[in-house]
């Protein structure tokens, strides 16, 4: 055999495995994340104007920089709000990279305390779960023992009006969309000198 087509030849064999690692991964960054709870911050900005748009809510998450503290850097970004509502939302990212999946989200709400004063905090909450725990909206999460009692995805919001409803400081609950994975909500009263609500899910932290 010609030693130059042998040469072409193994360069051949020696480059096929390098172009399917490529196109392997070509594909794979194509193919979006089946697991709700993995989304980046940008899916969630996208997602988040979309659906709170009907409640007159917009948000920009490049409008701030990160602030570091802790083991992972966080963003604290302003939703916009037509009815003059004062809302911000908490992320903490994986990394700073711009495919990082969020690990926890936290919107908190000032009251002001006035008679017709809309709180919406009930309706961020069934947002963040349509958004990251979708097999709950479909009933699916059948993932029950003896041992762990996760809260519907019904039963999560009523829990949500109740405290808004009422005086408890603080109130966690677990949902768990997925066999694998456990997310813990919680709702936390403000002081009295500064009245507010705080919603936060916990995502991706064991992770």
């Amino acid at each position: 055999m010609d030693k130059k087509k042998l040469a072409i030849g193994i360069l051949l064999l020696a480059a096929v495995p390098l172009v399917l690692f490529y196109i392997v991964n070509l594909v794979g960054s194509c193919v979006p994340v089946m697991e709700s709870y993995k989304k980046t911050p940008y899916q969630f900005e996208q997602d988040f104007n979309e659906q709170m748009a009907d409640y007159g809510m917009s948000i920009d998450i490049g409008s701030v920089n990160f602030t570091y503290g802790g083991s992972y850097p966080y963003k604290t970004v302003p939703i916009l709000c037509d009815d003059g509502s004062q809302i911000t939302c908490t992320y903490r990212p994986t990394d700073k990279g711009r495919n990082s999946f969020v690990r926890w989200i936290e919107f908190e709400q000032q009251l002001t305390g006035d008679a017709d004063e809309t709180i919406y905090i009930e309706q961020l909450l069934d947002f963040l779960m349509r958004e990251f725990e979708t097999p709950l909206i479909d009933g699916q999460n059948r993932y029950y023992n003896d041992y762990d009692k996760p809260l519907s995805y019904e039963s999560a919001l009523e829990t949500c009006r109740d405290f808004i409803a009422g005086e408890t400081i603080e109130n966690s609950f677990y949902v768990k969309a997925y066999e694998d994975n456990f997310d813990t909500v919680t709702l936390k009263r403000g002081a009295e000198e500064k009245p507010s609500i705080t919603l936060r899910l916990s995502i991706l932290m064991s992770y």
